[in-house]
C-alpha cells in the first residue's frame, strides 16, 4: 500500500511519524534516482520524459518533502508562487525538474 493511501487512515497522534516516514522515503528515492540517472548518462541511455503538469503541484510535492525537516531544525521554509503562474501548466520532465529542486534545497 502506498504512503498516500495510508495518509487518510492515520490519526493525529501518528501524523508526525507519518511525515517523518514520508519525507525520509522521498529523500531516499531522490538519492537512488540521482545515482541511476548518473549511470544512464554514462551509458548513453538517459531519456527525458516530457509530461504536462501544474507547476504548483511540483512545488507542493517539494514542500511536503522538506516541511518536516525544516520544522525539526527550527528553520523557516516558505514556498511562494506568484499568482500569475499559480495555475500554469508546464510541459517538461517533472521527475528531473523535481530532482533539481530537491538537490538545490537540500544543499542550501
Amino acid at each position: 500500500m502506498s504512503l498516500e493511501l495510508l495518509k487518510d487512515q492515520i490519526d493525529n497522534k501518528n501524523r508526525k511519524f507519518f511525515k517523518i516516514l514520508s519525507s525520509s522515503c522521498s529523500i531516499l528515492n531522490s538519492l537512488v534516482e540521482d545515482i541511476l540517472d548518473h549511470s544512464k548518462i554514462e551509458t548513453g541511455v538517459f531519456e527525458i520524459e516530457e509530461t504536462c503538469f501544474k507547476f504548483k503541484d511540483l512545488f507542493d510535492e517539494v514542500n511536503d518533502i522538506f516541511e518536516f525537516q525544516a520544522e525539526k531544525k527550527n528553520i523557516g521554509l516558505n514556498f511562494q508562487i506568484d499568482e500569475t503562474i499559480h495555475d500554469l501548466s508546464v510541459g517538461s520532465d517533472k521527475k528531473r525538474l523535481k530532482q533539481v529542486m530537491l538537490n538545490l534545497i537540500s544543499n542550501s
